[in-house]
């Protein structure tokens, strides 16, 4: 089982400020199926078999007047990826129309966390999206953001 962490973090006077942790429930692989949380958060989960996940990051007013900051440690022998999206729906919500990806951040390794700081973000509903290609199929853990 490959294991990973998502770290959603807060900076504040230059501390880092992850409060709770939250532990992914499949099926979390689409959108519409997406883990809903609200940050900061350390995530974990599992990724094995192809597996990719969805986390929906719903995004306050009180939330805007902060800095925040983004870790992704991967999965071991693999390359880790993160897409931080916004998307457009359907008008019955049963699809997406329009993807709008902010960035991404790939882990080749996973030995080591790869981090984005001094984020600024508009209220909203952002959506996460996780993936691995390549390593082994079982045995390895590692925290994942």
């Amino acid at each position: 089982m490959n294991k990973l962490i998502i770290l959603l973090s807060i900076l504040y006077m230059n501390l880092s400020i992850a409060q709770v942790t939250m532990y992914e429930q499949e099926p979390n692989n689409k959108p519409l199926t997406g883990n809903v949380f609200k940050a900061p958060m350390v995530i974990l989960g599992n990724m094995e078999n192809g597996d990719q996940d969805m986390f929906v990051w719903e995004f306050s007013d009180v939330d805007a007047g902060y800095l925040w900051n983004l870790e992704l440690t991967g999965i071991p022998d693999s390359l880790t990826k993160l897409d931080l999206m916004q998307l457009t729906f359907t008008e019955d919500g049963t699809g997406v129309t329009k993807v709008n990806k902010l960035f991404s951040i790939r882990n080749h390794g996973g030995l080591s966390t790869i981090k984005k700081s001094d984020l600024v973000f508009s209220p909203g509903t952002y959506y996460i999206g996780l993936s691995y290609a390549g390593g082994k199929k079982t045995g390895s853990s590692s925290p994942l953001l």
